[in-house]
Formats: structure tokens, C-alpha cells, sequence
């Protein structure tokens, strides 16, 4: 006995479109959020290591600070014996600070000068022996984490006579990433600030005031 051959059921062509199209709209979301995950990382790690370049910049700051046995802050006039020519107006985002020789920095005189350049947004760092002779240059915290502005501030002479300390206070405003206003094509940048205060060891202890009595 024969029987007749059952016609299996197969697939229509809009079917298959259709599954198709339906594929394609989960793999998108699926891609649309693993890009979305991945600039969401790449900007928390700009993020956190811009946060972390600020914070070791100022940690160096302050350690260089507290040995230091003498600090210049272009708010008068230097003489030869200073890495810093005087430009006839008061300047608070240049530093030079006098360390002399010690088992890290094994030269006489040694100093070391940092300076914000404007129009590159970083800080420019040179170290010098004997006071003046350059010996290498470089850049702190260029590129994705862009300092806005660098000031220092020493105590003057009245607050030294009054507080019997010498202080300087630093402050760093600075970005570590951008982020586009809405409904703007704009960058709009978030500025941050970070503070240091030292009252370095070696002037306080040479620092002799006579008070009037």
C-alpha cells in the first residue's frame, strides 16, 4: 500500500523578514548599550586618573615644600641668584623653591620652578643646580586632565610676624573631563579645585622675629 507524501510546512518569505528584522533590532540594542558601557568607562578612567595626577602633583608639592629652605613667589623683584626674571607685575601661578642638596637631589643649589602655561593648560616644571643652571624641563598634567589655573600664596611679612610661621597655601582648578550641553553643540567644562597648606619645616625653624614688646 502506498501512501501519499505529507508537504512539509516551511517558511514564508515575510516570515523570515520578519525574524530577521526582529534579530537585528535586539542585536542593536544589545550593541547600543555595550557602547554606551564602554564611553562610560573610558570617562571614568580619564576621570579617576586625572584625579589621581592632581592629587599626586600636590603630594610632591607639599613634600617639596616642607624641605624647602627658601620659596619665591614672583610678587617682587629677585635678584640674579633666583631662576626668575622679573616682569614688573606680581605673579602668583609661578613657584621656585630652594631644597639644596640631599640624598635625592644630589646637587648644590638645587631648585626647582613650577609654572602654569596658559595657553597649553598644564604646569611647567624646571630643576635647576647652583639656583640657575638649568638641568631638565618637562610638563605636569598636560592632556586630558587640563589645569585651569595654578596660584600660590605665601604669608607676608606682617602675617609672619603675627602668626610667627610662614605659610603657603596653593590652589589647582582644574578639568579631567568635558561633558556636551544639552540641546548645545558646546563643550561645557566642569572646573574642580584642589588645595594644599604647608607651613614648611626649614623656614619655620629659621624663621627669627623679633616682636615688639
Amino acid at each position: 500500500m502506498i501512501f501519499p507524501k505529507r508537504h512539509k510546512k516551511g517558511f514564508t518569505l515575510i516570515e523570515m523578514l520578519i525574524s530577521f528584522f526582529l534579530a537585528m533590532s535586539i542585536l542593536s540594542v544589545f550593541y547600543f548599550m555595550h557602547i554606551t558601557y564602554q564611553n562610560r568607562l573610558v570617562k571614568l578612567m580619564k576621570k579617576v586618573k586625572g584625579q589621581q595626577a592632581v592629587r599626586l602633583f600636590l603630594t610632591k608639592l607639599r613634600q617639596e615644600l616642607k624641605q624647602s629652605i627658601e620659596i619665591y613667589v614672583p610678587t617682587r623683584p629677585a635678584d640674579s641668584s633666583v631662576p626668575y626674571e622679573w616682569q614688573g607685575s606680581p605673579r602668583r601661578d609661578v613657584v621656585v623653591m630652594f631644597l639644596g642638596r640631599s640624598n635625592l637631589h644630589d646637587y648644590d643649589g638645587y631648585a626647582i620652578k613650577y609654572e602654569y602655561i596658559e595657553e597649553e593648560k598644564s604646569i611647567r616644571y624646571s630643576e635647576y643646580k647652583n639656583r640657575t643652571e638649568l638641568i631638565r624641563q618637562g610638563t605636569f598634567l598636560g592632556g586630558d586632565t587640563q589645569i585651569l589655573s595654578f596660584e600660590v600664596f605665601p604669608t607676608d611679612l606682617n602675617e609672619q610676624i603675627l602668626m610667627q610661621k610662614f605659610q603657603v597655601y596653593a590652589q589647582i582648578g582644574y578639568y579631567d573631563i568635558t561633558r556636551k550641553e544639552k540641546k548645545s553643540k558646546n563643550e561645557l567644562i566642569v572646573p574642580k579645585y584642589a588645595h594644599l597648606s604647608v607651613y614648611p619645616r626649614t623656614i619655620n625653624t629659621s624663621l627669627l622675629i623679633d616682636v615688639p614688646q
